[in-house]
Order: structure tokens, then C-alpha cells, then sequence
């Protein structure tokens, strides 16, 4: 399982990421029409689909049809290689690399619940 959460773990930067994306997830509706035409017409491609649906697939590791919020966790790790403008953080590269333990961000359980709420459109906890 994962940690409940003691220590910090990077608890500020994941509480800032948490606020911003709760404000923001509806953006990517009002943007599309701001994208390139190249950028927009993937995003409304199959091929866009089917990549999402491949990764939801590998994320459900049970099956079930729906990400728990457990199952959250490689796509908050994920989203904190990234800094608020969406450019790589070097630094947690070069940490994953050379096994640092006190660098690398800890995500919680509670970090993967609160996550999961915010995509959750219908209460149940879940993305489907």
C-alpha cells in the first residue's frame, strides 16, 4: 500500500499542484480552440483515444474498469517531474537516477484520494 503521510514529502508542491488543477479542469475545453491546428486535431484524433485508453488500461491494474485512487499514484509521480509551466525538473532526473531517497517526492494515499475527487464526476471515488 501506500504511505499515509508522515513527514513532508514535498507536501507543499503537491498541495500547490492539487489547488491548481482543481481550478483548471475544465481549461483544456477552452483552450483547444487557442492550440494549433496541428495540436488540436490530435487531441480529437483515434490515435489520441486510443493512447489514453492505453493508459487508463495500464493504470487499472485490477481490471475493475475504473482507477481507485491507489491506482493514481504513477501519474502524480509523473506530474511532479514536471514544474508549473510544464518544463522537466532536471533535478528529480538526476535524483531518480542516482537513487536518492530524501529527494524523491512521496505520494500518499491521501494524496492519490484527493486526486481521484477531482476527476471524479460521478462520487463514487472513481474514474471511469
Amino acid at each position: 500500500g501506500l504511505p499515509t503521510g508522515a513527514g513532508d514529502g514535498g507536501r507543499a508542491r503537491k498541495s500547490s499542484m492539487m489547488v491548481r488543477m482543481r481550478d483548471n479542469r475544465d481549461i483544456v475545453q477552452r483552450l483547444v480552440p487557442h492550440l494549433s491546428t496541428e495540436m488540436g486535431q490530435f487531441l480529437a484524433s483515434r490515435e489520441f483515444v486510443d493512447l489514453c485508453d492505453r493508459r487508463f488500461m495500464m493504470l487499472d491494474v485490477d481490471g475493475s474498469g475504473v482507477l481507485e485512487p491507489e491506482e493514481l499514484a504513477p501519474v502524480l509521480l509523473d506530474m511532479l517531474k514536471f514544474d508549473k509551466n510544464g518544463f522537466r525538473k532536471e533535478a528529480l532526473d538526476k535524483d531518480a537516477a542516482a537513487g536518492s531517497a530524501e529527494r524523491k517526492p512521496k505520494i500518499t494515499a491521501e494524496d492519490c484520494k484527493r486526486f481521484a475527487e477531482l476527476w471524479d464526476r460521478d462520487g463514487k471515488g472513481t474514474i471511469s
